[in-house]
């Protein structure tokens, strides 16, 4: 079976939507990452506009928020930041 054709979608990513959750703990050091998130997201192509940022009260909530966001289907991609 030829599978070299499987995916014939282009990727586009400005049309990529992205999803940033961070604790709250810390902000100071979480936002910092945000940011450089953001700029290499940017450097890259992608659009700014169509990143979420979800925050969360702490460390422990983060993998029960990237399981939720991750179940509707509607990230490309689900990125954390935490500090504890």
């Amino acid at each position: 079976m030829d599978q070299s054709l499987t995916n014939t979608n282009e990727f586009n990513v400005r049309d990529q939507r992205i999803a940033f959750i961070h604790a709250s703990w810390h902000a100071d050091i979480v936002l910092n990452a945000l940011e450089g998130f953001r700029c290499q997201l940017i450097e890259l192509g992608y659009d700014v506009d169509k990143i979420d940022v979800i925050a969360v009260p702490g460390a422990y909530e983060i993998p029960l928020q990237a399981k939720l966001l991750a179940k509707t289907g509607h990230y490309a991609a689900i990125a954390c930041s935490g500090w504890w």
